[in-house]
């Protein structure tokens, strides 16, 4: 696999601009997202999908394409259709969107089954943001007439938080009030956080309705969302950023303990020298290995992976109805080949998160055993089920699930702006189990399990779905840079990312090219056992900021997640740091070689006087989805 910006030949998406009078919001690939107004974001976004009976979403393929954009309004219309692994279409949708200069925006879509398949959902989904609705005031409008008081939570719901509507009036933190009508279906509210979506998701056809359903050739759908600015936002709000204006980064008053890091041994690969030294000088500190009592022989490969990357072993135990004996042969494995034990996860073969109460045994067994080691219980799933189902922690050293952001968005500015969601799951996690750490483990950038699937054959997901092009890219890096940042501002204690070698891991098999994110966990590791220090910037979807420190000595890690050129303004307290910068200029050069990065050949930066004379400020400027490391 070869480095590249973002993981694709084709264009990056850049959103389009759009007015609806006092509403400014954008427009990209037949949605509609992030609606401001009063300076704040309101609504993240409208769209639409058809899922099949396992959950999958079909993409959308867009045709006839028209927009008609004015200074405070606009119109849209377009086709779409969904296709088949035959590449045959299966449904079809005519869509029309209108924006108006009164601040309201209607959504029409009207489809059509063209062969017989079933699906789980058709139809309209409407998220909105955490940061402005969480603990918010919200009144429910039902079926004739009734309404509800309630509130957007605070801490992630394991269950759906608002049912039944026909229409909803919310308040944002900037005092405005804001109101959703739906036609032609029931909706409910579920908080997508569960998953790491950063938002609350009000979608179509209630989850208690049975599914999947069957649809026929002509079987339609007809929905319609309208949105509308029911009472301003105080005159106090912020103005609307103009992204053409610097970036500002600012510190804040709260530091964490940088968590301790891993990654999964991927025993279908051989391993190289050249691979096994590259991980060695990582110095993480665990490598994830998976035992089943069925396989023990892919245990042993996974062993022999620990101890080249001179790690210690995080062990993730799948316990079944022998489970005295898995644990017996399992040690006895350990003891043969003499390896460190970090921690060891315990999970409960096919179900959702461990049956804590029937695995004491095991527990104190282990315990005994290793007596240095930490023991976790949880779930090998999302935060979902971890949240959905409880257990008593008595006896574990801490608690873990497992992290992917694409359970309902894929294209790579919802993966960056659902991140800040990672830092919700582990404080939610906290507030559910306050006295026990939170290890996250793995952390991948697609599903490995579909614990949804109508289909049990499609329940664990094949190597192919499992694999993102994007991995070895620049954007990759980025992206696990946010992922880091919000879990350690979150508070985990420990992470496990990806797989140590191959398509979905650090490096190619045979460690003849590292990945950009190779090259950020080797920046991280320099201050492992030290803390991050919070930060902020006023454009996240633009830049992500890290800020370590070990022992006195700074470090501040930068990626700019799009397609243009960021400027950045440093506070004055890390003015003096000195920038490397991986980009497309040495991207070939610092994968093949490293160490040319390590030591700062290559791309330099520095800060630069911008804006006129009266007006000039120091700013360091990015490059597309460069990361910058400052010391």
């Amino acid at each position: 696999m070869t480095p590249t910006l973002h993981g694709s030949d084709q264009p990056y998406p850049i959103p389009t601009s759009l007015r609806a009078g006092p509403l400014h919001l954008s427009y990209e690939n037949g949605f509609l997202r992030h609606f401001r107004h009063g300076g704040e974001e309101v609504l993240r976004m409208i769209y639409f999908a058809l899922r099949d009976e396992n959950w999958g979403t079909y993409a959308p393929h867009l045709s006839d394409e028209r927009l008609d954009v004015q200074h405070d309004s606009f119109a849209v219309s377009y086709q779409c259709h969904h296709e088949n692994g035959a590449g045959e279409a299966v449904f079809r949708w005519d869509v029309t969107i209108c924006g108006e200069a009164d601040g309201s925006v209607v959504f029409k879509i009207k489809g059509e089954a063209l062969k017989a398949i079933q699906r789980n959902r058709a139809g309209f989904c409407v998220l909105h943001p955490p940061k402005a609705c969480a603990g918010q005031p919200a009144e429910l409008l039902h079926e004739h007439g009734e309404t509800e008081t309630s509130v957007f939570p605070t801490e992630i719901s394991p269950g759906a938080p608002f049912l039944a509507l026909t229409g909803m009036r919310w308040q944002t933190t900037n005092g405005g009030w804001y109101r959703l009508d739906f036609e032609g279906d029931l909706f409910e509210t579920e908080d997508q956080r569960n998953w790491t979506d950063a938002s609350f998701k009000t979608f179509c056809t209630p989850l208690s309705q049975p599914r999947p359903v069957q649809l026929q050739p002509g079987d339609r759908v007809k929905q319609t969302v309208r949105f509308r600015v029911e009472e301003a936002a105080s005159e106090t709000a912020a103005a609307l950023a103009d992204e053409s204006l610097v970036v500002d980064l600012a510190l804040l008053d709260a530091t964490a303990r940088l968590p301790r890091l891993g990654t999964v041994a991927n025993i279908g690969e051989s391993e190289s020298e050249a691979s096994a030294a590259y991980l060695a000088a990582l110095g993480l500190h665990h490598v994830r290995v998976d035992f089943f009592g069925n396989s023990p022989e892919n245990f042993v490969a996974g062993l022999q992976r620990v101890k080249a990357a001179n790690s210690a072993l995080l062990a993730a135990l799948h316990l079944g109805g022998d489970a005295a004996g898995d644990v017996q042969s399992f040690l006895d494995l350990v003891r043969q080949h003499e390896v460190a034990v970090a921690g060891v996860l315990l999970f409960s073969e096919n179900a959702l998160v461990t049956d804590a109460a029937a695995l004491q045994p095991a527990l104190q067994t282990l315990r005994t055993a290793l007596p240095d080691a930490d023991f976790g219980a949880g779930t090998d799933f999302n935060f979902t089920e971890f949240n959905r189902n409880r257990f008593d922690p008595t006896g574990f050293d801490f608690v873990a699930f497992a992290i992917h952001p694409q359970e309902h968005a894929f294209d790579p500015l919802s993966l960056v702006e659902n991140a800040e969601a990672q830092g919700d799951v582990v404080r939610s996690a906290q507030a559910i189990y306050p006295d026990k750490p939170v290890w996250v483990s793995p952390v991948t950038l697609r599903r490995r399990f579909n614990p949804y699937t109508h289909d049990p054959t499609a329940r664990v997901v094949s190597d192919e779905r499992r694999t993102d092009p994007r991995q070895p890219s620049l954007w990759a890096a980025g992206w696990t840079l946010a992922s880091l940042k919000h879990l350690a501002e979150g508070g985990a204690e420990a992470i496990t990312y990806f797989e140590d070698s191959a398509e979905r891991g650090l490096m190619t098999a045979d460690g003849a090219v590292v990945f950009p994110v190779y090259l950020l966990l080797r920046e991280t590791q320099t201050h492992a056992g030290g803390e991050v220090l919070r930060t902020e910037t006023t454009q996240p979807l633009s830049i992500t900021s890290l800020l370590l420190r070990k022992e006195g000595f700074l470090k501040l890690l930068l990626a700019n997640h799009g397609p243009t050129s960021v400027r950045l303004r440093l506070p004055t307290e890390l003015k003096a740091l000195t920038f490397r910068l991986l980009d497309e200029t040495n991207l070939t050069e610092t994968t093949t070689n490293p160490e040319t990065f390590a030591d700062a050949a290559g791309n330099t930066l520095t800060l630069a006087r911008v804006g006129a004379p009266a007006q000039e400020t120091d700013v360091l400027t990015l490059p597309p989805f460069a990361l910058a490391v400052g010391v």
